[in-house]
This record gives C-alpha cells, sequence and structure tokens, in this order.
C-alpha cells in the first residue's frame, strides 16, 4: 500500500511538471505572436505625417518675416511665415496696376510624397487713408484680388478639394501670395491699404 502511495505521489509531481511546461511554452508561443504583430509595418497617413512644410529657404526649414517685391509704386508690410500659414498680408496701394508679391517655399522633407490638400484665404479689407473717401476706397477694393501660385498651380479663392498637386520626396516648390489692383480698376481719391490677414495652406500624405 505504501509503494502505491509513493508511485501515486510520483505520478501526480510529473504531470505538474508536464503542465507547468506546457503552460510555459504556450504562453512564450504566444509572447512571440506579439511581439511579431507588434513590429508591423505602419503605413503613412496624414495623421503620422503632414508634410509640406512652408520656409523661407528651399533647403532648409525657416520661418519668420517674408518681405514683399512690389510694382508701381506700391509699398507692403512684412508679413509672417509659420510652417503652414502665411499671416499680416497687408499692401498699400496708390493706384491701378501696382502689386505686392511674398514669394517662400513649400518643403517635403519625408520619405513620402506630399499632396496639397487644401488652401484658405484671408478675409480682404480695404482701409482709406487720412483724407482719403472711404466710398472711393471700397470701389478700388472691389478691383484688387489675390492669388496663390504653387508650383505651376495657381489659386485665386479658398479651394477646400485640390486633387493631384504633389510634391516628391525630398523635394520643394515655390509658391508665391501676390495681391493686384487691376490694370483698369476704380481710382480711389487717395492712398488706401489692403489687407487679406492669414492664408492657409494645408499639406498631407493622402491625396
Amino acid at each position: 500500500m505504501e509503494k502505491n502511495n509513493k508511485t501515486l505521489k510520483y505520478l501526480a509531481i510529473i504531470s505538474l511538471l508536464v503542465s507547468v511546461i506546457g503552460i510555459s511554452l504556450g504562453f512564450a508561443a504566444f509572447s512571440s505572436t506579439l511581439r511579431i504583430v507588434a513590429t508591423a509595418d505602419v503605413s503613412p497617413s496624414s495623421t503620422l505625417y503632414s508634410g509640406g512644410t512652408l520656409s523661407i529657404n528651399s533647403n532648409t526649414v525657416t520661418t519668420g518675416n517674408v518681405t514683399a517685391t512690389t510694382t508701381g509704386g506700391a509699398t507692403a508690410d512684412v508679413a509672417t511665415l509659420t510652417e503652414s500659414n502665411i499671416q499680416n498680408i497687408n499692401a498699400h496701394f496708390t493706384e491701378p496696376g501696382q502689386t505686392a508679391t511674398y514669394s517662400f517655399y513649400s518643403i517635403n522633407g519625408s520619405e513620402f510624397n506630399s499632396y496639397l490638400n487644401s488652401i484658405v484665404f484671408g478675409t480682404k479689407t480695404c482701409t482709406p487713408a487720412s483724407g482719403t473717401t472711404a466710398e472711393y476706397a471700397q470701389a478700388a477694393c472691389d478691383d484688387i484680388t489675390m492669388t496663390v501660385s504653387a508650383g505651376s498651380s495657381s489659386f485665386t479663392e479658398t479651394n477646400n478639394n485640390i486633387s493631384s498637386h504633389a510634391i516628391t520626396s525630398g523635394s520643394y516648390e515655390p509658391i508665391a501670395v501676390t495681391i493686384t489692383y487691376a490694370p483698369d480698376g476704380a481710382v480711389a481719391d487717395g492712398d488706401f491699404s489692403v489687407n487679406f490677414g492669414t492664408t492657409s495652406l494645408t499639406y498631407g500624405t493622402v491625396d
């Protein structure tokens, strides 16, 4: 009887060891599977990479002041460039035919293509200088437009659904924001300024 009891004890211990080893092997296999899943490739998305960073320079991201180039005697305030918009777009006109242009770049420094998805224009407001009639200044203001050129494409109003406009990996494209006082526009009886506030450009990895 005692011998049988010892045999049963040995069998119980062996069974317990086999169970522990089996559980350990199963957990190891499960852990290995989890590690494989965790290291799977993740496709790029607009939430992981925004792309298309605005910059004063074409070879390195630099934000800050942008000075406008003007024609016909117009003047313009210095604008501020951030990574996604240009702020304080403000020109001062005296006669039709004048322009003011702010020039910078959009840089794609990632390994994926970047797409221009939308442009949101600022709201145009005109302010007459001292001695200028507000009614005449407003009539002239109606003949002033703003154009945003991105590479070979040009936009004259807010566009929230731009397609097929890509910047390839590691490249850049020139951006120009131009304010134009139409050559045949209404004439004010003095100086006035036109302000477009902030204009934003949104880029992403999805077209």
